[in-house]
């Protein structure tokens, strides 16, 4: 009886763990789309019949990313867009994947409001303006004439979505200007003369104060593009398992001395100056969505440091002649910056993920950038093992 009993037990646990894997396995795209157009916002509904004819239906269609709002690491909300085939709005709305159902989590605070402008422009994108690691909604799009970009964003207050911006606006960037972790909103002034910087004040962007020149270091006051780019990026190591990324995503990633290392070098600009890379603001650097170095240097790459992963030094970077941007990061802190990079599905095997650079040259210079490619693996091998602490030069 004891053997059967265990069988039974064994049994039991498996098909726990079975229903388990069911329950937490994600729909496909076409099983989402399909739940999606199965549960349209009504305002869409009614501005579809509005504007249809007898002799031209209108359809109504969505679009979505996925957001980890309760930072789970499941990724299972689905954000929404729904709009109709010729018009030139739409509408948001939130769900929530349990097991095989979307269930509708909430709408915008205003189910109204319509959101975006010529439906094949208008992309949804998760950006964090705050740092908090859960995901605002940010809505670009263009007027059907091509002639005007606009921008929205909503934060998901765990019910429905906020509007955090004074209407509907044409034409803005989020830009971190004080490197707080908190992006301000930047647009052209709609005097036609300089820049209208929003701050964040609670959960709402509100116009702080309209300044000459382009806050961001990105454009001249003529308009031309100042700002520069890092014409050669490396990163120390460049392969990280997917496991140890939600583990340091969900917190539980073990405590370690290693450092990941990046080198940014050669910046110029559009017009083909090079900048004097001594000249830059370390105060200014950041990577990611807003990871401050822990330690910071303008150096020499040594002969030992170019002489690892090979591969991933050109020839712009491999001479050694000119000094490079080094930036160095604790493990655990940049593999979990690589998830809230991607803030729109688990990292996994196989992915690649862009790290930015982000920074000013001092005395208000042009805003300087640069970017690292790192590859996801699936399984733990040497070369995405970090050399540790007694490998740093500083």
């Amino acid at each position: 009886m004891t053997g059967i009993s265990n069988s039974r037990s064994v049994i039991a646990v498996a098909i726990a763990l079975l229903f388990a894997h069911i329950a937490h396995a994600q729909l496909t795209d076409a099983q989402i789309k399909q739940q999606l157009l199965a549960q349209p916002p009504q305002a869409i509904v009614n501005l579809a019949q509005k504007i249809a004819s007898p002799d031209e239906p209108e359809t109504v269609d969505a679009q979505y990313v996925r957001a980890d709002f309760d930072r789970s690491g499941k990724f299972q909300y689905i954000v929404a867009y729904y709009f109709s085939t010729t018009s030139n709005a739409g509408f948001l709305r939130v769900f929530k994947e349990q097991g095989t159902n979307l269930v509708l989590a909430g709408d915008e605070d205003d189910p109204n409001r319509q959101v975006g402008g010529f439906n094949s422009s208008t992309q949804l994108h998760l950006v964090d303006v705050n740092g908090d690691g859960v995901p605002e909604i940010e809505v670009t799009s263009w007027t059907a004439d091509g002639q005007q970009e606009l921008i929205s964003l909503f934060s998901w207050t765990g019910s429905d979505l906020h509007n955090m911006l004074p209407g509907i606006m044409d034409i803005g960037n989020l830009e971190d200007l004080d490197n707080d972790g908190i992006m301000e909103l930047v647009r052209p002034s709609d005097s036609g003369s300089g820049y209208d910087i929003y701050t964040l004040s609670g959960d709402d962007y509100t116009l702080w104060k309209t300044v000459p020149e382009d806050p961001s270091g990105l454009t001249a006051p003529d308009g031309t593009i100042i700002d520069a780019y890092a014409d050669c990026s490396v990163a120390q190591p460049a392969r990280f398992p997917a496991a140890a990324v939600r583990a340091a995503y969900l917190g539980r990633a073990p405590h370690s001395h290693d450092y990941v290392r990046l080198w940014f070098g050669h910046f110029h600009q559009i017009s083909g100056n090079i900048l004097d890379i001594r000249q830059v603001d370390t105060t200014t650097i950041f990577v990611g969505t807003h990871l401050v170095p822990a330690h910071i240097d303008i150096t020499y790459p040594r002969q030992e440091d170019r002489d690892r992963d090979k591969d991933s030094w050109d020839s712009k970077c491999r001479d050694g002649k000119s000094p490079m941007l080094l930036l160095e990061f604790p493990r655990s802190e940049f593999l979990k910056e690589l998830q809230l990079i991607t803030l729109d599905h688990p990292l996994k095997a196989g992915d690649e993920v862009t790290v930015s650079l982000s920074g000013h040259m001092k005395n208000g210079g042009p805003a300087i950038n640069g970017a690292v490619g790192v590859k996801i693996t699936g399984d733990r091998d040497d070369r995405d093992k970090d050399h540790g602490e007694k490998q740093r030069k500083h």
